[in-house]
């Protein structure tokens, strides 16, 4: 109802620009005209708003002029012709039929004066019908035209937020680390863009399981039973190789009596991967008022080719960091290789290491950077001589410099790699104390990156509960008391105490 008295309005505010030629054919063939719609609502009059025409008004109005005219209206309506002429009361009138100008919008061009003064009928000629036929054309084919303009307008923004739609979705991809983190917000913003109720993606084999709803329209059934019941119907006639589905009542398709309570409008169109579909990409509108158009179809196809491309490129990414971590596991490997007592020591850091940032519950990006940077820690032990490494006693302080070196070689050799650029605070800073007596830059408290101070609580664990060289492991309980002790001095207390309570 409001959309309705809004698009009056619009009308209204539209056929102002009609009112003077009215008017003058109005004084041209001594008749009031009047624009109507179908249900008799007056959109633009040829009044002037002299004396003569403020009686001639009243007494039309007196004569029930007005039920007259809506009687022609009702008239054209029943029988659907274009021209209705009547006399009510001793008004003369001619209804005009603008035609079925949109779906939405159907007018009346109403011409009536009164009889002569001795009440004769003295309908209107034929070159006045003739002359009233022309301007009803002439305002039918403006409007037609006012609506074609800006139905195109409406178009040309609708691409407009298809094409911004979209090259936001290839600006994120550009991200590349993270694509999956981009289907959440994709979901939303085509969910806003077509104006729908709900937006689902469902891609069960990679975990995917977005659905977005309109909760100012309430919906007709549980959220879990209505994904079964829509889910179950698209994925057998998407498995059927129908290349999408676009129906403006699912229940067409259950062919169960009370399946679904109400119609449902819904898009489905497939999600390929690997040339066959792997899920789907789901949009209905509830309310029975709103109906999808042909742009909404090709803008929910082309963000599923989109939500496609997505998650080949996860597959591919995933596919390059499992190749990448084999290959610098076995780097680390060779390096640990150098000394028995240190094998393993990355690998176990890596996992004490990812622990602590999951109980810190920190976001995915931070814990995959931690979770490189673990692994890697020790990465420029490459350039330290092995005698140095396994030397049983004590280090000289010359040799004690040579290994001080390797946080700021392993961040020189790990540097050129793109995506391991997150990695590299954690890399270089894990030797710094909380107190800045650390190195290699003397940095202290919390202007340590977090990633290295998390780094360090698990490499000192591991290394004080694993034998080396010059010394052998202690208990884990005599480790926790050196952990405790070095609060506030080698280590964050606060990531100790959190460390503490994992173990």
């Amino acid at each position: 109802m409001i959309l309705k008295d809004q698009e009056k309005e619009k009308d209204k505010e539209y056929f102002k620009i009609y009112r003077g030629f009215l008017l003058q054919i109005s004084d041209t063939t001594n008749t009031i005209i009047e624009l109507r719609d179908t249900e008799g609502n007056i959109l633009i009059e040829s009044r002037r708003e002299g004396r003569g025409q403020r009686e001639q008004r009243a007494e039309s109005r007196g004569l029930g002029g007005d039920d007259g005219l809506r009687d022609i209206i009702e008239k054209m309506k029943v029988t659907g012709r274009k021209r209705v002429q009547g006399y009510y009361n001793g008004i003369n009138a001619i209804g005009l039929s603008l035609g079925e100008i949109s779906d939405t919008s159907s007018m009346v061009l109403i011409a009536y004066r009164q009889g002569d003064n001795k009440g004769h009928k003295k309908g209107f000629d034929l070159k006045t019908v003739k002359l009233l036929e022309e301007v009803t054309r002439t305002i039918s084919e403006g409007y037609s035209n006012h609506l074609e303009i800006n139905s195109m307008a409406q178009e040309l923004s609708m691409r407009y937020e298809e094409l911004n739609m979209v090259y936001d979705i290839g600006r994120r991809m550009d991200r590349f680390e993270y694509p999956m983190n981009n289907i959440a917000l994709i979901v939303r913003d085509l969910k806003e863009i077509i104006g729908s109720d709900i937006v689902w993606v469902s891609i069960p084999t990679k975990g995917i399981d977005e659905f977005v709803v309109n909760n100012n329209n309430p919906l007709p059934m549980k959220i879990e039973e209505l994904k079964d019941k829509v889910g179950r119907i698209i994925s057998i006639l998407l498995e059927k190789e129908a290349d999408k589905i676009v129906t403006d009542d699912i229940r067409k398709y259950s062919h169960l009596e009370g399946y679904f309570p109400i119609p449902i409008d819904v898009i489905g169109i497939p999600i390929m991967v690997k040339y066959s579909m792997a899920g789907f990409l789901c949009t209905m509108n509830i309310d029975s008022a709103k109906r999808f158009t042909t742009g909404d179809v090709r803008m929910t196809e082309t963000i599923a080719e989109q939500i496609s491309s997505i998650i080949t490129t996860i597959e591919l990414y995933q596919n390059l960091r499992d190749f990448l971590l084999s290959v610098i596991k076995a780097l680390v490997a060779t390096l640990e290789a150098k000394d028995e007592y240190t094998r393993g020591h990355s690998e176990r850091v890596n996992k004490l290491s990812v622990s602590i940032a999951e109980a810190m519950r920190l976001g995915t990006e931070e814990i995959e950077d931690i979770k490189w940077a673990s692994i890697l820690h020790d990465i420029g032990k490459i350039a330290v001589p092995e005698e140095i490494l396994t030397k049983p006693s004590h280090l000289s302080d010359k040799e004690y410099i040579s290994v001080m070196i390797h946080p700021k070689k392993g961040y020189e050799i790990l540097k050129p790699i793109k995506q391991l650029k997150g990695a590299l605070d954690g890399i270089y800073h894990h030797h710094e104390r909380f107190d800045g007596t650390g190195y290699p830059f003397g940095l202290k408290g919390k202007d340590i990156p977090l990633s290295a101070r998390v780094i360090a609580v698990a490499d000192a664990y591991d290394a004080m509960t694993s034998s080396r060289a010059y010394r052998p492991a202690i208990s884990s309980k005599e480790c926790i008391n050196e952990l405790i002790k070095a609060k506030g001095t080698q280590l964050d207390p606060e990531i100790v105490d959190l460390f503490m309570r994992l173990i």
